[in-house]
């Protein structure tokens, strides 16, 4: 319980490296590949000797699809996490690795752009494992209506 409320209140310092490519596969079609190194002494800056529970690595994948003509675009995306470690978990000293999967699709007339979606498809929650970065609730569906003036 502490680490969850010194994640939330605290600073903290993050060092790794992060990659980004994105490659357009003609005019519709683009692929996005994306991944994340924390070095595992990343740190609260008020606290020097207690770590964060954070992976060390993660990655992410995103297709994008744009129909111009029509005004549709849909967007699949995955996050790939790597396990965690536990350390105030006096049963484990590390959490599994998942994934995650979303789903966007638009559709734009003139000045108004309809968008719904689901993140987290496979409904996935990570628990009993402490306080740890990873998705506290399942499946989400949103719907949206934004006009541009």
């Amino acid at each position: 319980a502490q680490t969850a409320s010194m994640l939330a209140n605290e600073s903290y310092l993050l060092r790794g490296i992060e990659l980004f490519s994105r490659v357009d596969l003609g005019d519709d079609v683009a692929l996005l590949f994306g991944y994340t190194f924390l070095l595992p002494d990343s740190k609260y800056e008020n606290h020097p000797g207690t770590l964060l529970p954070i992976p060390h690595s993660q990655g992410n994948f995103e297709i994008d699809w744009e129909i111009e003509s029509t005004g549709i675009r849909v967007e699949i995306e995955s996050k790939v996490v790597s396990e965690q470690k536990t350390p105030n978990n006096p049963y484990r000293t590390s959490s599994p690795p998942y994934a995650i999967w979303g789903m966007t699709v638009e559709y734009t007339a003139g000045q108004v752009k309809v968008f719904g979606g689901v993140e987290n498809l496979t409904g996935f929650i990570q628990k009993d494992v402490g306080p740890l970065w990873g998705p506290r609730e399942g499946r989400k569906m949103y719907f949206g209506l934004k006009s541009m003036f």
